[in-house]
This record gives C-alpha cells, sequence and structure tokens, in this order.
C-alpha cells in the first residue's frame, strides 16, 4: 500500500512523503563553497525534517561533461559510504538519480569532482510509494463493502486512452508529450468523484511545458515509487491540458483513503503564496486561462462519468479527509468555486430590442436602433466587451460611419456587473440597395467570443438580428417652367455632398454670345451636369435685348 506521512495540525504545500519535485536545491553560489578534500568538492551536511530511504536528485547542467556524483546518509552512529548514484533519467541539460539506503535518513551529504558543470541540483529524501499494492488493498476495500466491484483489467490501447470528448477539447496525449510506458496495473472504471491539485513544482522546465510533465513523471516513476503519474490529469498555466495517468488505471494523488474512484486533476506549479514561498523559495498565481480550461476539463469528465459538479462530488486535495496540505493553495482556493460554476465567464441573454420586423430605408439613408442585454455571465463586462456583427471580423453591408469600424459596433464604454443590463443604441446605414438581414453576437475583444469555450458559452453568433429593406431613393418630380420675371437661381460651385440630401444641379448655358437681331443663336447647355446622376431640363430665359 502507498506510504504516506503527516505532521497533525500543520499544511504544507504538498503531502509530506512525497513532493512532484525534489523541495531542496543547492544553487551555483551553494555549490561554490562546497569544501575541496582529495580532488574532491564535498558538501556540507543537510539536514531535513523528515526521514528517506531513497535519495531522488536532479542535476541541471551548464554543459555536456558527465559528472562524477556521490552522496551517502549519515545516521546517529556514523556516516554511511560514498555511493555513486544512478542515472535513472535524462533530458538534454537534465539529468535524474537515485540511491537507495538501507535504513532511513534524514541526513545527507554529497560530493563531486565537477561542480562548475552543474547549474544546480534539486533534492529529496522519500519513502517510495509501492504503488503495485493498490490491487490488494482495492479487493480489502471491496469485502468490507465499502466501495463497488471493478471490471478486470483491459489490454491498453495502441496510442492513448482518451476518449473523442477529450481530445475535442484538445487534451493532449501521452503518445504526444513523450511518455513513459505505464506500469499500473491496478484497474479503475468507475470514477464518481474528483480531487483538484497543485504540483507544488515550477511551471516549466528551461522554458517547456511539455519537458516540465517529462520530469514530474520521471521523479514520480524512478523517485517517488509510483506506477505512473500520480494524477490522471495536468492543467498548466497557458491553459494546456495533458494526459497524465491513463484514466483506465487506479489514482495515486490524493491519499487518506480517498483514491478510490478519484479522478486528480492537477495545475502545475505551486499556488499557495505562504507554504511555496517557505518551502521551495517561490511561488506562482493562477491565470484565468488554466481555471477556464479546467473548468472545460470538470464538464467534460463530469458528463463522461456522470459525476455532479458540486461541492459534496469534487473538491480540493486539502478538503479530502486525512489530508493535512495547503494543496491545491491559496490561489486557487480563492478561485475554486469558478469550477464549479455552471454558468461561463461570458454570457449574456437578449431582453429586447427596437425593431423585429423588416425596417425600410432608402439608399443613403440611416436609422437609429438599439438592444439591450443582460450580463448573465460571471464576469462583469468593461470597455473590451463588444457588439460585433457577424460573420467574424467581416465587414458589415449596413455599417453606419458613427461605429468603431465596420466589424465593431461599440463598447459597453463603463463596467456592467453580473446581472445588470445594458442598452446598445447604434445606427444602421442604407448603404445599397437590398435586403440585408445582419446578425449581430458579442465578445470580449482578445479573449473570447461569446459563444466559444472555455471562456464564453450559451450565446450564439445570430442572438441579435436586424433585418433591413434599401430601396433607391425616388427621382424628383421636375418643377414647372419659371417665368421670364424670374431669373434662374445661380448653382453653388460645387456640388453638397452631405450625405442623404438632394444636391442642386449644376447649370451651364454655353459661353456669351454677341449677335445681331434677326440671327440664328445655338445654345449648348452639355456642361451642365446634376450630381445624383438624375435626369436634366433645359430651359432658357432671354433678358434685356441690346440694339446695335
Amino acid at each position: 500500500m502507498m506510504t504516506w506521512l503527516f505532521i497533525s495540525q500543520t499544511s504544507f504545500a504538498h503531502v509530506i512523503g512525497f513532493h512532484d519535485w525534489p523541495q531542496h536545491v543547492e544553487t551555483t553560489e551553494d555549490i561554490a563553497y562546497w569544501a575541496y578534500d582529495d580532488g574532491w568538492y564535498v558538501s556540507p551536511i543537510r539536514e531535513i525534517p523528515y526521514s528517506g530511504t531513497r535519495l531522488g536528485l536532479f542535476i541541471e547542467k551548464t554543459s555536456d561533461m558527465e559528472i562524477d556524483l556521490e552522496s551517502r546518509a549519515i545516521f546517529d552512529d556514523g556516516y554511511g559510504p560514498w555511493m555513486d548514484l544512478d542515472l535513472t533519467f535524462a533530458l538534454p541539460d537534465l539529468e535524474l538519480f537515485n540511491q537507495e539506503f538501507t535504513n532511513a535518513t534524514r541526513s545527507i551529504q554529497f560530493r563531486t569532482r565537477q561542480p562548475s558543470a552543474m547549474e544546480h541540483i534539486a533534492w529529496d529524501l522519500l519513502h517510495p510509494a509501492n504503488e503495485y499494492d493498490y490491487q490488494e488493498q482495492r479487493k480489502e476495500d471491496e469485502d468490507s463493502g465499502l466501495y463497488p466491484s471493478y471490471a478486470p483489467s483491459l489490454p491498453p490501447p495502441t496510442s492513448t486512452y482518451l476518449s473523442t470528448a477529450l481530445i475535442n477539447i484538445g487534451v493532449i496525449p501521452r503518445t504526444q508529450w513523450g511518455a513513459t510506458t505505464t506500469t499500473c496495473t491496478s484497474p479503475e472504471n468507475q470514477w464518481y468523484r474528483m480531487a483538484i491539485h497543485h504540483t507544488a513544482s515550477q511551471q516549466t522546465y528551461n522554458g517547456s511545458i511539455q519537458q516540465r510533465v517529462q520530469g514530474l513523471q520521471a521523479w514520480a516513476m524512478n523517485s517517488g515509487g509510483y506506477c505512473d503519474l500520480p494524477y490522471q490529469y495536468l492543467v498548466s498555466y497557458d491553459g494546456s491540458i495533458w494526459e497524465a495517468r491513463p484514466i483506465d488505471k487506479y489514482s495515486g494523488a490524493t491519499g487518506g483513503g480517498n483514491n478510490n474512484g478519484n479522478i486528480a486533476i492537477s495545475f502545475v506549479g505551486c499556488y499557495d503564496q505562504s507554504r511555496c514561498q517557505q518551502d521551495y523559495g517561490f511561488y506562482d498565481t493562477a491565470t484565468d486561462s488554466m481555471m477556464a480550461r479546467a473548468r472545460e476539463l470538470i464538464q467534460t469528465l463530469s458528463n463522461e462519468h456522470g459525476i455532479g459538479i458540486n461541492g459534496t462530488n469534487i473538491k480540493m486535495h486539502r478538503e479530502w479527509p486525512g489530508n493535512a496540505t495547503a494543496c491545491p493553495g491559496n490561489f486557487v482556493i480563492n478561485r475554486f468555486n469558478e469550477l464549479l460554476n455552471p454558468t461561463s465567464y461570458y454570457e449574456a441573454t437578449v431582453i429586447s430590442q427596437s425593431h423585429t420586423g423588416t425596417i425600410s430605408l432608402y439608399e443613403g439613408e440611416s436609422i437609429d436602433v438599439w438592444v439591450d442585454v443582460e450580463n448573465t455571465g460571471m464576469w462583469s463586462w468593461d470597455g473590451n466587451t463588444k457588439l460585433a456583427p457577424t460573420p467574424r471580423d467581416q465587414a458589415s453591408a449596413i455599417a453606419d460611419g458613427s461605429w468603431s469600424n465596420s466589424s465593431r459596433v461599440q463598447s459597453v464604454g463603463s463596467t456592467v456587473g453580473p446581472n445588470n443590463t445594458h442598452r446598445f443604441t447604434f445606427k444602421i446605414y442604407g448603404g445599397q440597395v437590398g435586403t440585408f438581414t445582419q446578425n449581430f453576437t458579442m465578445l470580449q475583444e482578445s479573449v473570447t467570443w461569446f459563444s466559444d469555450t472555455p471562456f464564453g458559452g450559451g450565446f450564439p453568433d445570430n442572438s441579435i438580428a436586424f433585418t433591413v429593406d434599401i430601396q433607391p431613393e425616388p427621382t424628383p418630380e421636375p418643377t414647372s417652367e419659371p417665368s421670364a420675371s424670374e431669373p434662374s437661381q445661380e448653382p453653388s460651385e460645387e456640388p453638397s455632398q452631405e450625405t442623404g440630401q438632394n444636391t442642386t444641379p449644376f447649370a451651364d448655358a454655353g459661353p456669351n454670345q454677341t449677335v445681331q437681331l434677326g440671327d440664328i443663336i445655338h445654345l449648348d447647355g452639355s456642361n451642365s451636369f446634376d450630381a445624383e446622376s438624375e435626369y436634366l431640363l433645359y430651359y432658357w430665359t432671354f433678358l434685356t435685348p441690346t440694339t446695335m
């Protein structure tokens, strides 16, 4: 049976007895002060508050040089022998070593011949979990009637254990991130609850989340004595989700007798400001992306396994009985309700709108419209919350010059909290002849469209619609001929460009002519024009004649 050590009334970043990453570090500065002794650089004696029978040690290398590294345990009756460490896992510049001791110790010492080749070492003392005894323990639980029986183990699939639904939300399969083949044998096919953890480790290794996930698996299997990563799924700060322990295998993360049927989801990082800083010297804050994607993962698993999303079925690690731990950390604890909330972060409901029938316009005319929408999501709206036409990011045929641009109508302008209503008031412009049905939706700029998961939901792209029938502007009726006593009005030199108004035609009767009475006069008005290209009628009026 897996070994867990607990210290009563004490809260740790993770469960004492196994850390997802070694807790103790020797930095470059520390190594520089190791004492030189006959060709070796020897560390001071390092003593920690708990004991272990296995040393696990990561070396982050500064060169390709092969490193001689030895360790020895220190007991009450003296020093153990110096021993070579066994290399059990390697990335290009990260290596994992292990060493077994005959008795538990809490004091350790290291030595090396190549101190400059090590960026730093991270180490811990552990009691291996020996997870392979789970099958026997589960049988005892079934015989006692505490848990239902389970199906026999099935042959592993050839690629991934992920369902289609999990692949569709983007969970990264074990086959893609380079997982080591699992050695887990105890099956599990009756999931009925979930536990939320954090790994209490750095979020990345050398900026790579994938290498951090690979290192976490190596540490769990090679140093911790686990048959695989303890968790079924990992969620990283950028919102990526990683398939961890195969979903058809018994869980190994929660402890305290709470692993049966308990899907373990862990955030990669250390999210408790106090304990992580004290235990590891750093802490991480929860990101919106990781919380939203974990919420999406929980919803998908809930649908697949029939697990109700509530505080009874889904708890934080620290809430399950028998777990004295700060896991998953206060930054997750403060946002835990988001994971169980059935409401999306960004949702809206249309309350009413100014026009529901067809709006009639002449070409070139504008009309004011409005729509009232209620904020039915978890988060408030702000200046980045916008009304936009759809299809997305395409120019609207009825866009007015008062819009933000042809593919964005306007933003809410001020904060709109949940359960409050906002009115978008805007203009629709008859830019071209035809009948148009323009759909509108909402988005949080640079975050999500309201219909998209994991941040949005429940507000389709056609939630709002206005239909507009645009007709050509009617031709004006010709006016009666002016009398000889009423001279024509002088035209303006430039036609008006004001939108929606009929400009005065420009009249040009040709050049001045001087003729004798009785001569024939040729009049030419062909240089006259109308800005709207309407049909023109020409009239000439004789003014006072001059006798030569």
